[in-house]
């Protein structure tokens, strides 16, 4: 969908309980668009929204019918980190 020196997004579809390991040099952003998700052992379901933050490590797990989910790497900068 995007991408940039600062940030990558993308949707992610999954199929029933497919896992998705995700590691996050910068962080991201998560938005469940459909099905529902298991994220860090906790239930997720359409419309939920996670921020991982920078140098975490976590698997997503699709429920039973599949998750379509929107993916933001790497969080904004702030001016002080950007000069």
């Amino acid at each position: 969908m995007f991408a940039d020196a600062h940030e990558t997004v993308f949707l992610q579809r999954l199929t029933a309980a497919e896992a998705l390991p995700l590691q996050t040099a910068r962080g991201a952003e998560l938005l469940v668009v459909d099905g529902a998700l298991t994220i860090a052992g906790r239930h997720a379901p359409r419309w939920s929204w996670a921020r991982v933050p920078a140098g975490d490590r976590l698997s997503l797990h699709a429920g039973a019918d599949g998750a379509t989910v929107y993916i933001k790497l790497g969080l904004p900068m702030t001016a002080a980190a950007a000069q």
